[in-house]
């Protein structure tokens, strides 16, 4: 029988769905039957799996999957640190058992994990509304609002091979050897990229040959290797009136995306002619 028909079919039904999470190079294969699934794509796990019935519609709630999983999914497992630093895609895929015809019958982005007790809610929105969400646009300030690296710098040029000596229980402080061949501070602002998990963070803090992370390096362990790059502190000039790594670093100053010489008086509270 075909897929269509053993969908129409009032006896013969014996649906299964199958889950596709895709990160980079990475994907997660899940399935909410209690057996293996195997596909073109690959062979699913079983994992308890449960989501809502998103439906068309103007209104967003309606178009989004909820999915319902066990704390410790991986997938969930990933947001436990913040964000990752690279969207998640996922895909819900349904077949019927002796069939090996499929369907894909919902495709968008995970935005967002929260928890609850010994379970976890995975927000997933539809391809459509993942693509044309609002995005953050540069704002008039003093700073330099651009990204890391989107300002016509190479990022080769800045990146550094590591190797992780030792990380900490909670995954926010890291050792490796590399850290220590620059003074105290080098490191701040920047990013270290681990391949593997294809997780990046942000460096907070750089003491000697240890940095801090503004979040956990989930799944990173001693000897791992990563790729860490140089930060920048995204000003004009400093407050003891040297220049800021634009000039003094980089030499692109001609593509400093903040307004150096912005006025510093608000006429809302000392006037027109204040």
């Amino acid at each position: 029988m075909t897929l269509a028909s053993r969908e129409n079919s009032v006896h013969d039904g014996a649906p299964v769905e199958f889950y596709l999470f895709v990160r980079g190079g990475n994907r997660w294969l899940y399935t909410s039957d209690a057996e293996p699934v195997t596909t073109v794509d690959g062979t699913f796990q079983p994992a308890t799996i449960r989501r809502n019935a998103p439906s068309l519609g103007k209104e967003e709630k309606h178009s989004t999957l909820q999915l319902e999983v066990a704390r410790d999914f991986p997938v969930a497992m990933l947001f436990r640190g913040g964000a990752p630093g690279s969207s998640i895609w996922v895909s819900v895929g349904r077949l019927h058992r002796g069939e090996t015809e499929t369907e894909w019958i919902w495709q968008g982005k995970v935005r967002g994990v929260s928890w609850t007790g010994s379970r976890a809610q995975i927000q997933c929105d539809p391809t459509d509304k993942a693509l044309g969400r609002a995005t953050l646009r540069l704002s008039y300030g003093y700073s330099c609002g651009r990204r890391l690296y989107s300002c016509g710098v190479s990022e080769a040029e800045w990146t550094r091979d590591a190797v992780i000596t030792s990380i900490s229980s909670d995954g926010m402080t890291l050792v490796a050897d590399l850290f220590g061949t620059q003074a105290d501070g080098w490191w701040v602002r920047g990013e270290a990229y681990h391949l593997d998990l294809d997780a990046r963070q942000e460096i907070i803090s750089h003491v000697g040959n240890s940095v801090g992370l503004r979040f956990p390096l989930v799944g990173a362990k001693a000897g791992d290797a990563l790729k860490v790059v140089r930060g920048c502190d995204h000003l004009w000039k400093r407050a003891d009136g040297s220049w800021g790594d634009c000039h003094s670093v980089f030499n692109n100053a001609a593509n400093y995306g903040g307004e150096p010489f912005v006025g510093d008086k608000n006429p809302f509270k000392t006037g027109l002619d204040g």
